[in-house]
């Protein structure tokens, strides 16, 4: 099978990096996306001999040529004119790309999701905005619940789950994690953690504590307190914690992370707060944080993993073959930020 460079050369840039993201996931090993963002620069790439060059492009001023082919987006579709259908789910579009390209799907094997890599452990994710971390913490702890003994816990400062199910009316006072601070130095910590814990489609969970005041008044020992019991004691392989806010010991929680991920936000806004985090870190004499950190941007739309979290039952979650294969490729590492694409940009003089 024929070997495709795919140049993606899209009039929305920031569209084209997520859409080039979600191409390198699906890992096809015949297709090698990289992003275009300038017209000029399609007729400098030159496929070798055993390549096709093929440019996916929303732009019907690009033509094609004896040296590349060219498929349209647009919002029309006509296959026999090679155009797809432009507003629809990334998926759409690549399954119809592979039809065009007479490219199969690679088969994602998801049954070897637990591949024997060691998985257990604290995982921490932060966002600046508090959005981005709930959606991943979530899938997050889906994936780590089908592996094994999975805890979810939210710290942030506007939670979200207060059950395995999104309200529009959450019962706050349930009670959770702010009880179990206070039971740290009780025998009956391990029984009482059991008692307040609550069913999280393939994990479990505490109620985030209900008045953030306690959030903040907790101290850095009390924190290394809790989760030292919650994985001697309560037999857990992983926890999951969600992080929205800065609070006094923020950083040094996410210290403590066998995993920490930060996700960011798209645009000049979000390359800002990714400098204000790296900035604090050096403030802090954090650099050691920084190194550990995992910076990555979310290959799907956020609208639509927000719909996935509320439009189904959370176990549902690690049915979506798409969702944890990105998940797992996550937890093993091999997810990359921006330097693990191909981005040939516009010259700037």
């Amino acid at each position: 099978m024929e070997n495709v460079i795919l140049l993606l050369y899209l009039k929305d840039a920031e569209y084209g990096k997520r859409f080039l993201r979600f191409l390198v996931g699906k890992k096809n090993p015949h297709l090698h996306p990289e992003l275009v963002t300038a017209a000029d620069k399609i007729k400098m790439r030159v496929g070798m001999e055993s390549e096709e060059l093929v440019v996916l492009t929303d732009d019907m001023g690009v033509k094609e040529d004896e040296k590349r082919k060219v498929i349209y987006l647009s919002n029309k579709q006509d296959v026999g004119n090679k155009t797809i259908f432009q507003y629809q789910k990334a998926e759409g579009i690549y399954r119809e790309l592979l039809m065009l390209l007479q490219l199969k799907e690679e088969p994602e094997r998801l049954s070897e999701s637990v591949t024997g890599q060691d998985v257990r452990g604290l995982y921490c994710v932060f966002s600046p905005d508090g959005t981005e971390s709930t959606l991943l913490s979530v899938t997050l702890a889906q994936y780590l619940g089908s592996c094994g003994k999975c805890l979810y816990l939210s710290l942030s400062g506007f939670p979200v789950f207060y059950s395995q199910e999104i309200s529009m009316e959450p019962e706050f006072g349930k009670k959770g994690l702010g009880e179990l601070l206070f039971l740290m130095n009780q025998e009956e910590f391990s029984q009482r953690q059991e008692q307040l814990c609550m069913p999280f489609g393939n994990a479990c969970m505490l109620a985030p504590i209900s008045h953030y005041k306690d959030l903040l008044d907790c101290s850095l020992e009390e924190w290394k307190t809790l989760f030292h019991r919650i994985f001697t004691e309560c037999e857990y392989d992983s926890v999951v914690v969600e992080m929205g806010q800065l609070f006094e010991y923020t950083l040094d929680l996410m210290e403590m992370g066998d995993r920490v991920f930060v996700v960011k936000e798209e645009g000049l806004c979000g390359r800002v707060r990714n400098a204000v985090f790296r900035k604090y870190c050096h403030m802090e004499k954090k650099e050691a944080l920084e190194r550990k950190a995992q910076f990555i941007e979310l290959p799907f739309d956020k609208r639509e993993w927000e719909q996935a979290l509320s439009g189904q039952p959370l176990s549902q979650l690690s049915e979506d073959r798409q969702m944890m294969a990105y998940v797992r490729e996550l937890v093993e590492g091999h997810v990359g930020g921006e330097e693990d694409v191909c981005i040939i940009e516009e010259d700037v003089r």
